[in-house]
């Protein structure tokens, strides 16, 4: 964004269009959504994706740590878990 005026336009106005739009939601459940958005095995909703969303939405850097650190151990449970239970079953 730095170097290109025109990364820096788009980015800026993505950033803050998408802010707003989920500003009140996360600003009522903040630290459980980052949680559990990290949380979930899905393919984009990961730990690089929260320090995203983390940073987008001006969480502090320790506490943006920690939540994606429970939310990355609670995913690693979930498929532990799964893993084993469909294991067992063969």
């Amino acid at each position: 964004m730095r170097y290109s005026k025109f990364f820096n336009k788009f980015f800026t106005k993505l950033f803050n269009k998408t802010k707003n739009k989920h500003e009140e939601a996360i600003i009522k459940y903040g630290a459980v959504f980052l949680i559990i958005f990290v949380a979930i095995p899905l393919p984009g909703s990961g730990g690089w994706t929260g320090s995203l969303l983390a940073f987008l939405f001006g969480f502090k850097y320790w506490k943006a740590m920690g939540y994606i650190t429970i939310g990355l151990t609670m995913a690693a449970l979930i498929i532990t878990v799964g893993i084993n239970g469909a294991v067992g079953l063969f």
